[in-house]
């Protein structure tokens, strides 16, 4: 009998700790309810990225900076402006940005 009691109580212990880490695994979310609505909608964006933690670190640093989307699709045709410079994150999943070039 102690020995039934002994099982039960640690399958509930573990089974109370799974389901805390799944919980918290859960509701790991980026906070963006201060984000203004352009950075908004790209954080939404990275919801459907493989790599969600590195595309919402690029909307990090461009809402950090105030910084806007580069236009076009490569570094080499970066559309930036006069002045500005593409920049990225090195991982899959980062957007791409124009910030002032540092002199």
């Amino acid at each position: 009998m102690k020995k039934i009691i002994i099982i039960s109580t640690i399958i509930i212990l573990i089974l109370v700790t799974i389901t805390g880490f799944i919980y918290f695994y859960m509701n790991q979310g980026s906070d963006i309810s201060g984000f203004p609505d352009y950075y908004k909608n790209l954080a939404k964006e990275c919801e459907l990225k493989l790599s969600h933690d590195c595309c919402m670190s690029s909307v990090n640093i461009m809402t950090n900076g105030n910084y806007q989307l580069a236009p076009g699709k490569t570094l080499a045709e970066s559309g930036c402006p006069e002045g500005y410079q593409p920049n990225m994150l090195k991982c899959i999943d980062s957007f791409r940005w124009c910030e002032p070039i540092k002199r």
